[in-house]
C-alpha cells in the first residue's frame, strides 16, 4: 500500500513538472534565448571585489516658498526617515515678510524664515538657500525680478541673512544659490550689464561677509531653467577673469529620461574641466517635469 502511495506521488510530481514546461514553453525558450552564449551579459557580480561606498545624492530636496509660513509641518518625521542632507528654499526676500522699509532703511525679520528653516533642520539636513527674489518695493517696475533701484539694498539684505544664519545661529555648510532660475524670472542675460546675471552674481559675492565667526558655507550659481552650456560657458568665463568665489555650478533639470541627468551632468563637468576646475555641479531642481505631470502620482514617478 505504501509504495503504491509512494509511485502515485512520484507519478503525480513529475506529471505537474511536465505540465509547468508545456504551459511555459514560450517563455523558457524566451528566457534561454537571452542566455545564449552571444548574448552579454547585462548584470556582473563580482564576489570577490571590494565594496564601494554609494552616493546619496538623492537625499537632498526642494520646498517652494510660494506661501510665507513653513510648508514641511507634519511631513518632518516622514522626512527625517528618508535622512535627508539638503532641503532647498527660495522666495526668503519677497516671502516671510523678511524684508520691510523703514525711515532708516531696510530692517530684516527672521521670525518666519526662521521657523521654516528649523523645520529643515528638524529633518537633520542643512538649509539650501536661493537667494531670491527682489522686494517689490526695491525695483524699478514693483516687481519681484527687477530691476533694482539699488544694489547696495541686495548686498545688504545678502550679507544679513549670510551672518544671521551662518554666524549668529551657527548653521555650517548652508547653500546659498544666487537666485533662481534668471533665464525665466526676471529674464536677466548672461551679461555684465547693469541688469544682467553677471552683475548680480558680482554683486552678490562683493556682498559676503568677512567675519571669523562665520560657519563654513557654500556660494554658487546660476540655477538656469536647465544645462543651456552657451550660458554656462559664459558664467564660468566670467567668474574665472573676475576671480570671484564659486563653490558650485548649479542648473535645473525636467527630463522623463534620467540618463539625460547624467550626460548634462557630464557635460557641465567637461565646460569646467576646460577652464581647470573641478567645482561641484548641483542640479538643485530636478524631477519628470517642472509642470504637473501625471507620472508623479504614480510608481513611475517615485523612482525617477
Amino acid at each position: 500500500m505504501v509504495k503504491n502511495i509512494r509511485s502515485w506521488l512520484v507519478v503525480g510530481i513529475l506529471s505537474t513538472g511536465l505540465l509547468f514546461l508545456l504551459l511555459n514553453i514560450k517563455n523558457i525558450q524566451y528566457l534561454l534565448s537571452l542566455a545564449s552564449i552571444n548574448t552579454k551579459p547585462d548584470i556582473f557580480i563580482y564576489l570577490s571585489a571590494k565594496p564601494k561606498k554609494t552616493s546619496s545624492f538623492w537625499r537632498s530636496f526642494a520646498q517652494g516658498g510660494e506661501e510665507n509660513r513653513p510648508m514641511l509641518g507634519s511631513l518632518q518625521p516622514q522626512l527625517a526617515k528618508l535622512k535627508p542632507n539638503y532641503i532647498r528654499i527660495d522666495h526668503v526676500f519677497d516671502n516671510y515678510n523678511t524684508v520691510r522699509n523703514s525711515p532708516s532703511g531696510l530692517v530684516m525679520d527672521w521670525t518666519s524664515l526662521d521657523l521654516a528653516v528649523n523645520q529643515i533642520l528638524a529633518t537633520g539636513a542643512k538649509p539650501a538657500i536661493s537667494l531670491s527674489y527682489f522686494p517689490a518695493f526695491l525695483t524699478k517696475d514693483k516687481t519681484l525680478t527687477g530691476p533694482i533701484k539699488d544694489w547696495a539694498d541686495w548686498r545688504y539684505m545678502v550679507r544679513q541673512l549670510i551672518l544671521h544664519m551662518s554666524k549668529d545661529r551657527q548653521i555650517d555648510n548652508v547653500v546659498y544659490e544666487v537666485w533662481n532660475e534668471p533665464n525665466l524670472f526676471g529674464r536677466f542675460p548672461m551679461s555684465d550689464s547693469p541688469n544682467g546675471y553677471l552683475t548680480l552674481y558680482s554683486q552678490t559675492i562683493q556682498a559676503l561677509p568677512a567675519d571669523s565667526n562665520l560657519k563654513p558655507f557654500l556660494i554658487g550659481g546660476p540655477a538656469l531653467s536647465h544645462a543651456d552650456y552657451k550660458q554656462i560657458k559664459k558664467f564660468v568665463k566670467f567668474t574665472r577673469k573676475k576671480k570671484l568665489r564659486l563653490d558650485f555650478l548649479s542648473f535645473h533639470a525636467y527630463h522623463t529620461n534620467p540618463a539625460k541627468f547624467v550626460r548634462e551632468v557630464k557635460n557641465i563637468k567637461q565646460i569646467l574641466a576646460a577652464a581647470n576646475l573641478k567645482t561641484p555641479v548641483f542640479i538643485t531642481e530636478w524631477g519628470v517635469s517642472g509642470d504637473r505631470h501625471p507620472w508623479y502620482n504614480t510608481t513611475r514617478g517615485y523612482w525617477h
